[in-house]
């Protein structure tokens, strides 16, 4: 299925427009200052720091994924991941959102 696919490459080129924006925040930081190189070289071990965080809480809520904690549940476009991979928090969203504030803190000290 189209969508499926075009889902799952999402999920993870996605995560790739922050690395590049990352990329671009560190290159745009090299002539504004220690303080904007600072923040542009940090932002992505926050984030890693943020995964990390997420993996920790996931080990200790453990909260079932809905592809199997649902009885009856629709069958999910995507395969359901194995037993002890917990779906809270969504390690995406933790990675998404992590990185979206630290390019906002990023332009709004260094580019605004």
């Amino acid at each position: 299925m189209w969508v499926r696919q075009g889902a799952e490459l999402w999920t993870e080129a996605g995560l790739l427009v922050f690395v590049a924006l990352f990329a671009a925040a560190w290159w745009r930081a090299r002539h504004d200052g220690p303080r904007a190189f600072a923040i542009a070289a940090l932002a992505p071990l926050a984030t890693a720091g943020a995964y990390v965080c997420s993996e920790l809480l996931k080990s200790v809520v453990t909260e079932e994924r809905r592809c199997r904690a649902v009885a009856g549940a629709a069958a999910s476009p995507a395969a359901c991941p194995p037993h002890g991979d917990w779906s809270f928090p969504s390690n995406h969203a933790t990675i998404a959102g992590r990185s979206a504030v630290a390019l906002a803190l990023f332009a709004a000290r260094c580019c605004g």
